[in-house]
């Protein structure tokens, strides 16, 4: 989620009707927002960022007492109504099921006639992206600790037969500036899963994507690619792949060699290395699980 500077401005203070989804293998959204909610218990404080569908406000909860964040997805972005109602209502029902110390808390999804509001916990530390381009490159000892906590998350989604499918750098916040504790956010591409099953489409983010997605055949293995590029460029500061458009770009993704892998990665530890070339192994049947990498040597070096 890159961010801009814009006016602040106050939260629609409008009561809220519960839509009626269409018919698909998901809850209403009727039974996951917090009873009797409505957004005038929202006042709007300030500006965090903007997303692909929208912008995300640090709000107050009236009711609780209690500061939340506000991801705000306007209705004119989709094309089709059925479409809209069923990405928010995956998201949020995704959302809902979710219980870890580093994934983002979620609370409750409303909506008016031009918007829908899902309103989670949050984070004032900013995202690795905003860190990165302050630091240029991260630590290894730095790059240790947010990848023990992205692959946490990561393992406990894939228990939860999740695949989130947009992990990057935008996506990944940390909860205050005293700290170090992250939280991934965004699920708005995620989408359950079953053991032994492929997704045909093509979400994420471009520098991002695993080979097996652009050629239609994405795995829980797809989000430890992705991983292994975050790793990558925290440590190095830079992009992995040279292309200068979407067309080349995508063409050295579907392309990529391990040899390939390993040329980008020439200059940090041998252990990290290693750490990296298990992510980004272009065969994903081959490619390591995420709870294998958050056990890898690297990690848990105490010396």
């Amino acid at each position: 989620m890159g961010c801009i500077l814009v006016k602040n401005h106050l939260v629609s203070t409008v009561k809220i009707n519960t839509y009626k989804a269409p018919c698909i293998n998901l809850k209403c959204l009727e039974k996951i927002k917090t009873s009797d909610s409505n957004l005038s218990n929202y006042v709007s404080l300030s500006f965090l960022g903007v997303g692909g569908y929208g912008e995300v406000l640090e709000a107050f909860h009236v009711p609780s007492k209690t500061y939340r964040a506000l991801k705000i997805i306007s209705k004119i972005n989709f094309k089709h109504k059925e479409h809209n109602f069923c990405q928010v209502q995956r998201e949020s029902l995704i959302l809902s099921k979710l219980s870890h110390k580093n994934i983002i808390g979620y609370f409750e999804t409303l909506e008016d006639d031009l918007k829908f509001y899902i309103i989670t916990e949050l984070c004032l530390g900013g995202s690795l992206a905003e860190k990165l381009r302050k630091s240029k490159k991260f630590s290894e000892a730095f790059t240790i600790e947010i990848m023990k906590q992205v692959l946490d998350a990561v393992e406990y989604l894939h228990s939860q037969k999740i695949i989130h499918r947009d992990i990057k750098l935008e996506n990944i916040l940390l909860k205050d500036s005293s700290s170090n504790s992250i939280k991934l956010i965004d699920f708005g591409c995620s989408e359950y899963i079953k053991p032994g099953e492929s997704l045909s489409s093509c979400m994420g983010s471009l520098f991002y994507l695993a080979p097996e997605v652009i050629k239609g055949n994405s795995t829980e293995k797809t989000d430890v690619w992705s991983c292994g590029i975050l790793a990558l460029i925290m440590l190095t500061g830079t992009l992995p792949y040279l292309g200068k458009n979407l067309t080349e770009i995508k063409e050295e993704i579907r392309c990529l060699s391990n040899n390939d892998v390993n040329q980008r990665i020439l200059n940090i530890s041998f252990e990290a290395q290693n750490f990296i070339r298990q992510m980004l192994e272009v065969d994903q049947s081959k490619r390591v699980t995420a709870g294998n990498a958050r056990k890898h040597a690297w990690l848990n070096n105490t010396c």
